[in-house]
């Protein structure tokens, strides 16, 4: 029977938290963040995959998502789409992202949600395993001369291969949500 070890290591910068959890078969990496009193569509950059200074992970390459999980709370009639989507294409004009994960709320009596996707053990490379038809072509707010907000803070413009988080609103009323994502870099 095989042996499996881990360790655990946990950062908390400024509401965000960081963690790794090692173990001899690959490096997960733990990202948290969150946002209240969202009333109005916005993306950011979920994981920016040239910075390895901000962010826990070591390369460049690639990034690779093991699960994901995004609570919820919003009034009774707020409505809208969370989604995960990874940059395809830049320049300044305008730029491609296709989205892998789509998380819609509706008018409910329910206050909470969760939504989740563990893809463990298979896993979703962002550079070459996963095919979709849920895409925004030619979009102006992905363009290299628009800045983001990131989930550890600060603005930056978009690249190819950093991971956004979308939350599209369809109307005002606020939602609070925390999106939780353990990944890998290649």
């Amino acid at each position: 029977m095989k042996r499996l070890s881990a360790l655990l290591v946990i950062l908390f910068l400024t509401g965000v938290c960081h963690a790794e959890l090692f173990t001899r078969e690959r490096s997960n990496k733990f990202l948290s963040y969150s946002s209240v009193d969202n009333v109005a569509s916005t993306h950011t950059i979920a994981v920016d995959l040239s910075d390895t200074s901000g962010y826990p992970h070591d390369r460049t390459g690639s990034l690779t998502i093991s699960s994901v999980e995004i609570d919820v709370e919003k009034s009774t009639g707020a409505t809208g789409t969370i989604r995960l989507g990874v940059i395809t294409r830049v320049d300044n004009t305008n730029g491609d992202i296709s989205y892998l994960l789509d998380y819609p709320f509706e008018k409910t009596t329910e206050t909470s949600l969760d939504f989740g996707s563990n893809v463990s053990p298979s896993l979703i490379n962002l550079k070459r395993s996963y095919v979709t038809n849920v895409s925004s072509l030619s979009a102006t707010a992905f363009q290299a001369d628009v800045l983001l907000p990131t989930s550890i803070g600060g603005n930056k413009a978009p690249s190819v291969g950093d991971l956004i988080l979308s939350v599209i609103r369809t109307n005002s009323e606020a939602i609070n949500f925390v999106l939780k994502i353990f990944y890998q870099s290649e």
